[in-house]
C-alpha cells in the first residue's frame, strides 16, 4: 500500500515520500474489500489537525494492478488501521481462515515489501517477545521500515501473524490470534459507532 493523502502541500509530501506498506486483505463482500494494515500513518499524523478520513491509499495488486483505498478504522492502541476499497478486486480471504498459531524460537518466512515495490522474503527465528532481534541480519537494519505490515508465513504456506509496529529499532510481529482479537474489537466498535450516529 502506498500512502498519499488530499490535504496540504506539505503534509502530501511528506506522505508521498513514506515507504509502501504491506497489509493483508481479511473480509470481502461484493465490490467491499477490507485490508488490515498498520495504523503507523495515522500516529504519525496524530499531532496534526488534518482529518484521517482524508487519507487515501494506493492498494497495488499483482503487478500494476491499483486501487484507490480509504482509511475507515484505526485503534492507536493496538495499531490495526483498516482500509477499504470498493471495486472487482481479485482478492482471496481464506488465507486468514486456514491461519495457525506461532510460539518464540519458531523458524517463519517474513514478508516484505522494499521502497521500490519490490517484495522480499526472509528466514527469521523469532525471540522470545516475538519480534526480530535487533542484531537479526535476515531483517536488514538499513530497511526495517520495510517489515511494517509484513506477513508471516510457517514453512508450509500457512498465514501465522504479521507486524503493526517497530520499536527500539526491531519488527515485533503478532500472532493472528492477537491480530482476530484486535480486528474484531475494531469491527464491534464502529458497529456500535454507526448505530448510534444511526438513533441520534
Amino acid at each position: 500500500m502506498k500512502r498519499t493523502v488530499n490535504s496540504s502541500r506539505q503534509l502530501h509530501q511528506r506522505l508521498a515520500a513514506a515507504r509502501p506498506m504491506e497489509g493483508v486483505a481479511v473480509d470481502r463482500q461484493g465490490r467491499l474489500t477490507k485490508f488490515l494494515t498498520s495504523a503507523s500513518l495515522v500516529r504519525a499524523l496524530k499531532d496534526t489537525n488534518k482529518y484521517h478520513c482524508d487519507l487515501e491509499f494506493k492498494v497495488r495488486h499483482e503487478g500494476n494492478e491499483v486501487c484507490q483505498g480509504y482509511l475507515t478504522d484505526f485503534d492507536l492502541d493496538h495499531n490495526p488501521a483498516i482500509v477499504e476499497i470498493w471495486t472487482d478486486f481479485d482478492v482471496h480471504v481464506g488465507l486468514l481462515q486456514h491461519a495457525v498459531e506461532f510460539l518464540p524460537h519458531c523458524k517463519v518466512i517474513a514478508i516484505g515489501r522494499e521502497i521500490t515495490s519490490k517484495l522480499m522474503a526472509r528466514r527469521v527465528e523469532l525471540i522470545d517477545d516475538l519480534s526480530a532481534p535487533k542484531d537479526s541480519e535476515n531483517l536488514d537494519r538499513k530497511i526495517r521500515e520495510a517489515w511494517e505490515g509484513a506477513q508471516l508465513f510457517s514453512f508450509d504456506g500457512k498465514f501465522v501473524g504479521m507486524n503493526l509496529f517497530l520499536a527500539m529499532g526491531r519488527a515485533f510481529f503478532l500472532p493472528w490470534g492477537t491480530i482476530k482479537k484486535h480486528w474484531t474489537s475494531l469491527q464491534n466498535s464502529k458497529t456500535r459507532q454507526d448505530f448510534q450516529s444511526q438513533t441520534v
